[in-house]
């Protein structure tokens, strides 16, 4: 499967073969690299190794985080895919860090401004808050989850839309 990517600037086009779901091929400009899934610690982030060292990975929408590179996926049909739907927003994590404590649950009225979950990043601890009024359509991550910035936490529909 061919996907383009934006990393540092340059475009590049990958060639994954996946094997199976824990084993991939990856080539690009004449170049082959084997990447086995180690440990898949969410949807959103996994461990994987590459040609022999390990690497964290963490997604979000059509950027990858791996440390302190991002990767970005060029290819319109995932861009399509994450879009919400009309009257529905996310809650993103501000940077990587840990999530210490969920404070809603899928179908929880919320008011502006509550709390929805509270992440420690940098050594300090942020509280993610409800932009508007609304239900909580689907969280997430649980709590000790490890997230990267950007991530989606909430997805928040507005009420009465």
């Amino acid at each position: 499967m061919l996907k383009e990517w934006k990393f540092n600037g340059v475009e590049y086009k990958f060639d994954w073969a996946r094997k199976d779901d824990n084993e991939f091929t990856l080539e690009s400009e004449g170049t082959s690299h084997k990447i086995q899934v180690v440990k898949r610690v969410n949807d959103h982030v996994v461990l994987v190794n590459v040609n022999g060292k390990n690497h964290l990975l963490m997604k979000s929408g059509d950027l990858i985080s791996i440390g302190p590179k991002t990767i970005e996926a060029l290819d319109s049909r995932s861009r399509q895919k994450g879009a919400k739907s009309a009257g529905e927003e996310d809650m993103s994590s501000p940077m990587p860090g840990k999530i210490l404590k969920v404070l809603v649950s899928e179908g929880d009225e919320v008011s502006a401004g509550q709390g929805l979950l509270v992440m420690e990043a940098m050594k300090m601890e942020h509280t993610i808050k409800a932009a508007f009024e609304g239900v909580v359509t689907k969280v997430y991550f649980k709590e000790g989850d490890l997230v990267g910035g950007g991530v989606d936490l909430v997805d928040l529909e507005k009420k009465g839309e």
